[in-house]
């Protein structure tokens, strides 16, 4: 090989080179703005799975577990094993559960949440379905959650 073969091929690898780098540098920028971007905000998943327990412990086969009276609504948490507490001195959860039918209402929580829901910060989620009670008449349920969880659940 000639020298001027040799420095054709230098300057051809070199352009590569600089094109391998190019795509490495975009590839790891990229990356760190997907990573830094918009934070994830998991409060409605949350709300859903909070719901979706409740259910389970208040339901089965369609049918209201429990009779709906103040041993219920006294003990709620306890019965279903929920926990509301959180590192924040004020409570960052407000759930609400209402039976139409029977007029009868648990609610749980920081209930100034639920007059606040309509700031950005506090997410709010509901769902209703219908049940049977002990003796099979028709109860709606409907559901309310609210979270206020922002440092923690959005970054």
């Amino acid at each position: 090989m000639t020298g001027k073969n040799k420095k054709g091929m230098e300057k051809m690898i070199s352009i590569y080179w600089f094109a391998i780098l190019a795509l490495t540098a975009g590839a790891v920028v990229y990356m760190v703005l997907i990573f830094y971007g918009n934070p994830y905000d998991v409060k409605g998943l949350e709300s859903d799975i909070m719901m979706n327990n409740v259910a389970d412990c208040i339901l089965e086969n369609g049918h209201l577990k429990y009779e709906l009276n103040n041993e219920l609504k006294n003990g709620f948490l306890n019965i279903c094993h929920i926990n509301l507490e959180t590192e924040e001195p004020e409570g960052q959860y407000y759930l609400e559960i209402e039976f139409f039918e029977k007029g009868f209402r648990i609610s749980e929580g920081n209930p100034n949440l639920k007059n606040n829901s309509n700031k950005n910060s506090v997410f709010s989620g509901s769902k209703s379905f219908y049940s049977l009670d002990k003796n099979s008449n028709e109860v709606t349920v409907k559901m309310n959650v609210y979270i206020n969880k922002v440092n923690k659940n959005a970054g």
